[in-house]
């Protein structure tokens, strides 16, 4: 009879045994769920890059590509401007001129946690234009000036204007975050699609830093 049940496991042993391939289990799904994320994440913003420099191109071709530095106080300008060369290039639900209802509410957050600048009621700068595209993806463009391209954006435009663009890429939904998801890309003037800090080292995605420049990594990914 020993010897019958001799190399037999102990219930003990089979339990132990079904609770470690639950945990190894448990961590796989987690790590699976995990790379698809960031996969499809990755996705989106290259798409949403995409995207927003072919039609960048196509303003350029149509005789759009202007001094964007006179738009950032004027809105009706900025409005005509994105009415005539942009909209039509763009698959929107939702636009927004210089108002709330296009960018999360609860403000965009830096890695560093503290609120990106110039945060308002209608998202990320003055004079802006916002809206929601047809995937769900907000996108919000505001102008700026060759001086704030090179002190905030780390760009040398080479005395030139330009306009930010950020995007969120799974809209309202938070965390609402630099580097996570939103993110920023620029359009200069005469020389087409860029990347924050493209011209300035070390550049600011870290945690003490806004992440503007986390994108760049984003871009590279897969």
């Amino acid at each position: 009879m020993n010897n019958k049940f001799k190399n037999a496991f102990t219930l003990a042993e089979v339990l132990i045994t079904l609770v470690v391939i639950g945990v190894v289990a448990a961590l796989t799904v987690r790590v699976l769920f995990s790379t698809t994320d960031t996969q499809e994440r990755v996705a989106r913003v290259k798409k949403t890059y995409s995207m927003f420099s072919q039609a960048m191109t196509h303003v350029k071709a149509r005789g759009g590509d202007m001094d964007m530095e006179v738009f950032d106080n004027d809105n009706v300008a900025m409005k005509n401007w994105f009415d005539q060369y942009l909209k039509p290039r763009l698959n929107t639900m939702s636009v927004c001129y210089d108002t709330s209802g296009c960018w999360n509410k609860s403000g965009t957050y830096g890695m560093n946690g503290a609120l990106v600048p110039y945060n308002r009621a209608g998202g990320i700068g003055a004079n802006t234009i916002s809206v929601i595209l047809a995937d769900g993806t907000f996108l919000l463009m505001d102008a700026f000036n060759a001086s704030d391209m090179q002190n905030k954006l780390g760009i040398d435009s080479k005395g030139r204007s330009g306009i930010i663009a950020y995007f969120d890429i799974n809209g309202p939904k938070r965390p609402n975050k630099m580097g996570s998801d939103v993110f920023a890309m620029v359009y200069v003037t005469g020389k087409g699609m860029t990347v924050p800090y493209k011209d300035k080292e070390p550049d600011d995605c870290n945690p003490n830093g806004v992440g503007y420049s986390c994108i760049k990594q984003w871009l590279k990914q897969f």
